[in-house]
């Protein structure tokens, strides 16, 4: 019996933490090709056993709103390739996420994103288990800059390992259906970051109480630091900048300003 063929795509640009490996994934499977994919640092490789052309030109249709190709090579690949990707199967059948390898550091890494409408959705959605859940994400939107640590872009090279999932989370990012199909931020308040309020090292409140009890404090004129998984931020009301810059010891030096949307910000600055 003569050898399956096989073609290895490989994949440049934007391709860590954009939720790549899940379309190409998805796509695989819907044209009933057999073969793997997985992330080398640098690059996202797929094996087939079809037609490249078509696949490329599948998937870039069905390319992630984060993701962004730069360029596309590929060349056939033997069997014995395949079958020791996959973990030496007997027979090759379907098509499978396998474990990254560690390559290249060049890929670019996506910088951090607004929640996407459907995470806002389930953010503001009463009932919804992640109703009020301040680190909603997916894979087409989140942190992703802020909380790598290395690449290839898997969960274990983020801030995020320490958190380990629930049986919902661990249900939603095996699911091909799924949005968050190995979103590697995924989390719950099951198992993910919860915010807790802390005064002079003293435990305050916790999870929501502690988000209320911050906008409290920030509204009768305190000054506070908020940690979230994109840094530290110090916070005031406006009308307490001239006390912050007085205590930060910046006198002139432009700070953030946060509104809830566009409309109010022409009251204080001129908008494009």
């Amino acid at each position: 019996m003569s050898a399956l063929k096989f073609t290895r795509v490989v994949f440049y640009g934007v391709v860590q933490g954009v939720g790549f490996r899940p379309t190409a994934y998805r796509v695989a499977k819907a044209m009933g090709l057999n073969g793997y994919v997985r992330n080398n640092g640098s690059n996202v490789e797929v094996v087939i056993d079809g037609n490249a052309a078509e696949y490329i030109d599948a998937f870039r249709k069905a390319l992630p709103p984060l993701a962004r190709i730069e360029d596309v090579k590929h060349e056939e690949v033997d069997e014995e390739t395949v079958l020791k990707a996959l973990g030496h199967p007997r027979v090759i059948t379907g098509f499978s996420i396998v474990h990254s390898k560690s390559g290249s550091r060049d890929s670019p890494i996506p910088a951090d994103t607004a929640m996407c409408d459907a995470c806002l959705r389930e953010l503001t959605e009463a009932g919804n288990r992640r109703h009020l859940f301040p680190f909603t994400n997916c894979t087409d939107c989140g942190a992703r800059f802020s909380v790598i640590r290395d690449v290839p872009y898997d969960r274990k090279n983020t801030s995020m390992d320490s958190f380990k999932l629930c049986p919902a989370c661990q249900s939603e990012y095996k699911d091909p259906d799924n949005r968050r199909f190995h979103a590697q931020t995924i989390s719950c308040p099951d198992d993910g970051p919860r915010y807790t309020l802390f005064d002079k090292g003293k435990r305050m409140a916790a999870k929501e109480a502690a988000v209320d009890e911050a906008a409290r404090r920030l509204d009768a004129g305190e000054i506070g630091v908020v940690k979230g998984w994109g840094g530290m931020h110090i916070v005031c009301r406006l009308e307490e900048c001239g006390r912050l810059r007085e205590w930060y010891k910046r006198p002139a030096k432009p700070f953030a300003v946060m509104f809830r949307d566009l409309e109010p910000v022409g009251k204080y600055a001129l908008v494009g």
